[in-house]
C-alpha cells in the first residue's frame, strides 16, 4: 500500500506541468532592477584574503621546487662521478 501510494505520487509530480504563473516569457520581472549586494565588501575582502593566501602558497611551493631541484642536480652530479671513478 505504502509503495503504490509513493508511485502514484511521483508520477503525478512527473506528469504535471507547472507553471507557477508565468506568461511564457523567461524574465521572472517586466521591470528588471538592479540588485543590491549588501555584502559586497565583505565579499571583496574575503577574495583579496584568498588571492593573497594563494600567492603566499604559490611563493612557498616555487621555493620548494627550486631546493628539490637543486639537490636532484646534485644527487645526478654525484651519481655522475661515481659511475666515472668506477
Amino acid at each position: 500500500m505504502k509503495k503504490s501510494i509513493s508511485t502514484i505520487l511521483v508520477s503525478i509530480m512527473l506528469l504535471t506541468n507547472v507553471s507557477a504563473g508565468t506568461d511564457g516569457e523567461n524574465n521572472l520581472s517586466k521591470n528588471p532592477k538592479p540588485v543590491k549586494d549588501c555584502f559586497e565588501g565583505l565579499n571583496r575582502a574575503t577574495f583579496s584574503l584568498i588571492m593573497d593566501w594563494i600567492k603566499l602558497f604559490l611563493s612557498q611551493l616555487q621555493k620548494v621546487i627550486e631546493v628539490y631541484r637543486h639537490q636532484l642536480e646534485l644527487v645526478q652530479v654525484m651519481h655522475l662521478s661515481i659511475f666515472l671513478l668506477l
